[in-house]
């Protein structure tokens, strides 16, 4: 019983900690939500879900993220398949993940390395 529960107790930890299944990856980006005015605003986590940026009208983002600077996208079905990472000002690339996990209350869309 002990040795089950140990193993129980490592799996459920592992997926606290991992919020995309896909590995390497340094960040997750959330699918739009909206910020207090109701307008867009979409969250870029660790992979420890640990906030790491926002983008939203706050903060000057205006328009189509995909227009933004900081996104690249896809063609339809849009997703984001690129991201500037400000701090190191080094672009990233963004995949669609199955087993992305919620940070913050919000669904991880995008994982990116």
């Amino acid at each position: 019983m002990y040795f089950s529960s140990v193993i129980a107790l490592s799996l459920a930890s592992g997926f606290a900690t991992a919020i995309c299944g896909l590995e390497p990856f340094q960040f997750g980006i959330t699918v739009q939500v909206s910020d207090p005015n109701g307008l867009p605003e979409w969250f870029v986590f660790t992979q420890d879900c640990e906030e790491h940026e926002s983008y939203n009208s706050q903060g000057g983002f205006t328009g189509n993220p995909c227009d933004s600077g900081f996104f690249t996208c896809t063609p339809e079905p849009i997703t984001f398949d690129g991201y500037l990472e400000p701090y190191n000002n080094k672009w990233l690339s963004c995949y669609p993940d199955p087993d992305t996990d919620v940070c913050g209350g919000h669904q991880i869309s995008v994982c990116c390395h």
